[in-house]
């Protein structure tokens, strides 16, 4: 899920593309996200983060980047990460992915 509609309609379009089609896109508080609790194989985790890994795409943002930013990421990534969990089943598997390259936010 996202809380951000647009963000899973580019998924949606980049998942076909794939020829992935057992898929689940809900929003935020979709009704149905209850009865999906531990009953999915997998779960993938994109979290927003720091962007570091695209600084050289985006060279300004280094400017804008402090630890007080970053800790909130942090937080937001294992809220996030802690919420996908409980959908796995029991041997379930989890991908998580970032654009950061800072060991905080990967590890």
């Amino acid at each position: 899920h996202d809380i951000r509609d647009e963000m899973l309609e580019q998924a949606r379009k980049r998942l076909k593309r794939a020829k992935l089609h057992n898929v689940q896109y809900l929003p935020e508080r979709h009704p149905l996200k209850s009865k999906l609790v531990g009953r999915m194989d997998w779960v993938v985790c994109d979290v927003p983060c720091s962007m570091s890994g695209s600084i050289r795409r985006n060279p300004n943002m280094k400017w804008t980047f402090s630890d007080e930013l970053l800790f909130k990421w942090i937080a937001q990534q294992r809220d996030i990460f802690e919420d996908a969990l409980k959908f796995l089943k029991p041997k379930g598997k989890i991908v998580y992915s970032t654009c950061s390259i800072l060991d905080e936010e990967n590890v």
